[in-house]
């Protein structure tokens, strides 16, 4: 049995009905992480393995990417977020001392006329952006309030193999208790990994593109789909050449609608001179 979520009627339907019994009749329990995750789960079970899985592969990427932030750091520069990233993190305590006696000085500023209010809330959250984003930090909370709440030894967080191996060790524990909040770590644990890959120029997410012209106002923005390319001459998939002909631009709401990378290319070029021939007449440019 295959149930979906349905955004418009706000619950998870097969073949149109409310799904409410499994496979074996009994009343349905789904997955909790995800409000998109249909998956069902058994009894006293609140996270399907699926999700766990994934915010535990999510967990284990974060070692290799802090490892190839010093590279990236000498090529951008100290000033860079990879610097950040490569660099140590701060100790949490410390940290909370720091900011709350930068916070009274800032107060001082502002009471003195040397400081606006607006500057002293970018002075304050960008202290918080650049030190609590730090992966040993994301972790290190996490495993601060598990450790509390269930009376475990607390790892050295100052080494982040040591947060993630204490993360894995009790992962599907804190997954299926429900007075943790395991869809909040999962979400914060893959925003760190989206993060860094952003700055290492390796994210997986989708490229975006202009908006489908084929779709109603508001339309989705088309997303490209990378051509495939193997040496196997019974292989059916769609190839990849090297001028990019294999790739091809597909609207996420209706896959009917899609263009080839030439076609896309060419679209939008000519709908930027219509634009700009536009823009000019208007202007009265001659």
């Amino acid at each position: 049995m295959i149930c979906r979520w349905d955004r418009t009627r706000e619950a998870y339907l097969v073949d149109g009905e409310p799904c409410r019994v499994d496979d074996y009749g009994d009343p349905t329990r789904h997955c909790t992480a995800r409000r998109s995750c249909s998956n069902h789960v058994g009894w006293q079970e609140i996270t399907c393995a699926r999700c766990i899985n994934r915010a535990r592969n999510d967990v284990r990427r974060l070692s290799p990417l802090v490892a190839l932030m010093w590279t990236a750091a000498l090529d951008a520069g100290v000033t860079a977020d990879a610097a950040m990233y490569a660099g140590p993190a701060a100790d949490m305590d410390e940290y909370a001392q720091h900011r709350e006696a930068l916070g009274h000085r800032l107060d001082t500023w502002v009471a003195n006329g040397a400081m606006t209010e607006r500057q002293q809330l970018k002075e304050l959250t960008d202290l918080v952006a650049d030190d609590e984003s730090h992966p040993a930090n994301v972790l290190g909370v996490w495993c601060r309030m598990w450790a509390e709440d269930y009376g475990l030894p607390m790892p050295n967080t100052a080494h982040l193999s040591e947060s993630v191996a204490f993360i894995e060790t009790h992962l599907h524990r804190i997954a299926q208790d429900e007075e943790q909040d395991f869809p909040l770590f999962a979400r914060e644990v893959r925003s760190c990994v989206s993060r860094m890959e952003a700055v290492l120029r390796n994210s997986h997410a989708s490229e975006k593109g202009a908006p489908c012209p084929r779709c109603d106002t508001p339309s989705p923005k088309l997303r490209r789909e990378y051509g495939h390319w193997c040496v196997d001459e019974d292989c059916t998939q769609q190839y990849h050449f090297a001028d990019d002909s294999g790739d091809r631009w597909v609207c996420p709401v209706d896959r009917e609608h899609w263009w080839s990378e030439e076609d896309y290319r060419r679209w939008v070029a000519d709908v930027y001179e219509a634009n700009h021939d536009t823009r000019h007449a208007d202007s009265g440019a001659v």
